[in-house]
């Protein structure tokens, strides 16, 4: 099957909304780096900038980021841009915007700040219920 996933190496990395909030369990809320097929995707899960998240994360040249940019509990638009300009993932897919009535960020305004900062990254906005796929090997 073309689109299976062949998983190389599975991350996790502790979220940086909740960084340091850890029992003697770990860390309860993790985002995830997976490397696979060729590809690297990190998807953040519930995030926000924290001391260490930097270094913990240009250890990867990503492909994919998925980032939260509800600004509620997540990232406001314009932390999402800076995220890129610093990381440089090949695309960019924004999540979690108004998925409850207090998650307000607007898709748009963030793909608007990414074309005036950091006009080469390339950025989708997904439908709800509609298939994704990243090639391989781009």
């Amino acid at each position: 099957h073309p689109h299976q996933l062949v998983c190389d190496a599975f991350f996790s990395l502790d979220s940086a909304a909740y960084a340091g909030r850890s029992d003697e369990h770990g860390y309860h809320f993790l985002g995830y780096l997976i490397e696979g097929n060729g590809v690297t995707l990190y998807h953040s899960g519930d995030t926000q900038p924290y001391p260490g998240w930097y270094e913990r994360v240009k250890k990867w040249n990503m492909d994919v980021a998925f980032l939260p940019i509800s600004h509620r509990d997540n990232l406001h638009y314009t932390q999402a841009v800076y995220f890129c300009a610093l990381h440089q993932p090949r695309l960019v897919v924004p999540m979690h915007f108004g998925m409850f009535p207090d998650y307000t960020e607007d898709p748009i305004r963030f793909l608007g700040a990414l074309r005036r900062n950091v006009p080469a990254q390339r950025a989708e906005v997904l439908q709800v219920g509609l298939k994704f796929c990243y090639p391989s090997g781009v």
